[in-house]
């Protein structure tokens, strides 16, 4: 998280939460930075509490990616 921030900055949404992994509640932190050229998404607690994730997309990647979410959408509402 701190690396993130070094570089990008404050984030742009920050939520603490709760992930429960196997079975167990624990303190977990969602951030996401949104620049010009990506979106960068950070969750301090994955599927195991020994590591998290970062993911780095890029503005064709999110296009694309709410282009096929809205197609799943309007899937889902005729069935």
């Amino acid at each position: 998280m701190t690396a993130l921030t070094d570089r990008f900055g404050k984030p742009t949404s920050l939520v603490t939460d709760r992930t429960v992994v196997e079975g167990i509640a624990v303190p977990s932190l969602h951030a996401i930075w949104k620049t010009a050229g990506m979106t960068v998404e950070y969750h301090s607690v994955d599927e195991s509490m020994d590591y998290g994730r970062a993911i780095f997309r890029t503005p064709d990647f999110d296009r694309l990616k709410d282009q096929s979410d809205r197609g799943k959408a309007a899937q889902r509402i005729r069935l």
